[in-house]
């Protein structure tokens, strides 16, 4: 016997985290889905230009996303994310040609943080660290390669307009965590296989109806409670949970009225497909760049994946042009130096996250927006200490589905209850 049916809007990792807490919580679940795929951002395709399975963009997670292996756990799929082998980044500054390393624990500081912090980098750390609401970036931390490559990775936004808060919460989670907060990694072989396509099969096994190319225009709401919506031309009674786990502008179309943040930034991610795997300074399969184009490099196989956070002044650049620049930053680091660029598919979201300004940042609405009592909103884009990242989309899916099910702490399997809360405001 189920709890009843729950509708969950968008089948993004906060969606369907909060799909599988519900179907675990008993509740016979419908995801709706408006594209063909799941994961949203955080997605997998068979490119032809390329010939190899690609991720739309590359993710570095951190051992501090406890709400991330929660999830992973529950869907067997730890052991798809891969640890790099200390609790650091290999840093390459592209003009000097000169290997670093980006500490993120005490023990990595003090073996590795004088070949990449200065003095001066300390003191712009403590001031970001204490930075309060409405303080940027650059109000903290003086303009260099460094901070501004850390700004645009962690809040795809310039330093100098950045709100200072969420990369400090960032921070404060990788290098006062505990042990093994600051371990990176990433996904071993691609996002799918590790986030969309267990979840998919978990949310499967559990019964729920997911139902793709399918958006919802419409939600009927009658005395403060959503009492159907309209998908795919017909209407469907809602007579549960409903989260709606899209992102700002849909959730507008659905919500008209509700004040939502609108302004983004985009992400421009280029995958080349090389004539043989390389290998990194370092020896690590990701590089941070300083002073180029872009903020990572990632290698796996045969193929090197680069990331250009804050991309703004490069959306009027055409696809090849861009990648010819950013292969002639790469390709001494690759060691293919004179190598004409390689076969490469140029992947760009113009809305990859909203532009984490101070202004922005307070604008964030929290998952009660709408004022219904059976409805929710989940997203990375939602109100939290955390810039828009995955552990902040899960989170938000399951503190969605925490509010919806009565007796949550009782009834809510292991894999959710253990997810530390984070400290939602404007909830």
């Amino acid at each position: 016997m189920t709890a009843g049916t729950a509708d969950v809007i968008g089948a993004g990792l906060a969606g369907m985290a909060a799909a599988l807490a519900l179907a675990d919580s008993g509740y016979a679940v419908r995801l709706w889905e408006a594209s063909p795929a799941a994961g949203g951002r955080c997605r997998s395709f068979n490119d032809p230009l390329t010939g190899r399975l690609l991720d739309n963009g590359n993710h570095l997670l951190m051992g501090c996303n406890h709400a991330v292996f929660a999830l992973l756990d529950r869907t067997g799929t730890r052991n798809e994310l891969m640890p790099l082998g200390a609790e650091a980044v290999p840093l390459y500054d592209l003009e000097a040609r000169k290997l670093g390393w980006a500490p993120f624990s005490l023990r990595s500081w003090w073996q590795r943080g004088a070949s990449a912090f200065s003095l001066g980098d300390v003191g712009a750390l403590t001031r970001v660290l204490l930075a309060g609401p409405g303080t940027t970036v650059a109000a903290c931390a003086s303009a260099g390669v460094l901070w501004d490559a850390l700004t645009a990775a962690v809040l795809n936004t310039g330093p100098e307009v950045a709100a200072a808060a969420p990369l400090a919460a960032v921070l404060r989670r990788i290098l006062f965590g505990g042990p093994g907060s600051g371990r990176p990694y990433i996904a071993a072989s691609s996002l799918g296989q590790t986030f969309a396509e267990p979840l998919l099969a978990t949310l499967e096994a559990a019964g729920a109806q997911i139902r793709f190319s399918c958006p919802v225009t419409a939600l009927h709401c009658e005395n403060g409670t959503v009492t159907a919506l309209t998908a795919g031309g017909s209407e469907f009674e809602a007579t549960g949970p409903v989260i709606l786990a899209v992102p700002p502008a849909a959730a507008s179309r659905l919500l008209p009225g509700i004040s939502f943040p609108q302004s983004y930034s985009p992400i421009d991610n280029l995958h080349y497909r090389l004539p043989a795997p390389a290998t990194l300074p370092g020896g690590e399969p990701l590089l941070g760049l300083l002073g180029g184009q872009a903020q990572w490099l990632f290698l796996r196989g045969d193929v090197a994946s680069v990331t250009i956070s804050a991309a703004d002044e490069l959306q009027t650049v055409a696809a090849d042009e861009l990648a010819e620049r950013v292969w002639a930053d790469i390709a001494p680091v690759l060691g293919l130096s004179g190598m004409a660029a390689p076969p490469c598919r140029v992947v760009r979201e113009k809305r990859a996250t909203l532009a984490l300004t101070p202004a922005v940042e307070a604008s964030r609405p929290g998952r009660h927006a709408a004022g219904l009592a059976n409805l929710r909103l989940a997203g990375d884009w939602l109100a939290s200490p955390l810039p828009p990242t995955i552990e902040s989309a899960i989170t938000s899916g399951l503190a969605a589905a925490r509010d919806l099910v009565q007796d949550a702490a009782t009834r809510f399997p292991g894999w959710a209850s253990q997810v530390p809360a984070l400290r939602l405001s404007r909830s």
